[in-house]
């Protein structure tokens, strides 16, 4: 026999991606965030450091660590949505 855990939602309201973040704790969200930090990190180095521009190697390191880490939460929360959907 199968149980619906579904919870009941206010009418108009739509669950936002922060509040499933929030739902997996500080250190989940903290380690994805860290893990997207080292994407962004070494993508900077392969992509970046062979071309040897001053400025723009310091913006691209800040843009590469900041876009690291959007890209894995986005990945997480997606793959969160496609496993939740799968699991019902």
């Amino acid at each position: 026999m199968l149980a619906d855990t579904r919870l009941a939602q206010p009418v108009g309201t739509r669950p936002s991606p922060v509040g499933d973040l929030l739902v997996a704790g500080w250190p989940a969200s903290l380690t994805v965030a860290l893990i997207g930090l080292t994407l962004g990190f070494f993508a900077w180095y392969a992509v970046v450091v062979p071309v040897h521009r001053g400025a723009f190697a310091e913006f691209a390191l800040l843009s590469g660590l900041a876009l690291g880490v959007a890209l894995v939460l986005a990945l997480w929360i997606g793959y969160s949505h496609y496993f939740s959907r799968r699991a019902k």
